[in-house]
């Protein structure tokens, strides 16, 4: 199945279908907010619902390696690229777990 059609038969809002659209333009985030006229921040989350419905969406143009690298910067030396990924991939992780089971428990 195609990742449109997932999408779509998954029930995602059509604003998040709109972001959607523009990510595959390979558009900024800075030019996706202008587009929609909606802040970074709530485009971010969009992106983040993104991609757990499809973690294999090409978000390249969000990624400014030189951010990265600033990130890296300030980081201790003995920390690697490989290993700020795995972070944040466990983060995010970690958070929809504690967030499925808050549902559950309500």
């Amino acid at each position: 199945m195609r990742n449109q059609e997932r999408s779509e038969r998954l029930g995602l809002p059509a604003n998040i279908l709109e972001t959607k659209k523009l990510i595959e333009k390979k558009y900024t985030l800075k030019e996706i907010s202008d587009t929609i006229k909606l802040s970074e921040a709530v485009i971010s989350m969009q992106i983040e619902t993104l991609i757990e419905f499809e973690p294999n969406i090409d978000l390249s143009p969000m990624i400014k390696k030189e951010n990265l690298k600033l990130l890296k910067e300030r980081l201790p030396g003995r920390i690697t690229y490989p290993e700020i990924r795995i972070a944040v991939a466990k983060f995010k992780a970690d958070s929809r777990i504690q967030a499925s089971t808050a549902q559950r428990k309500r």
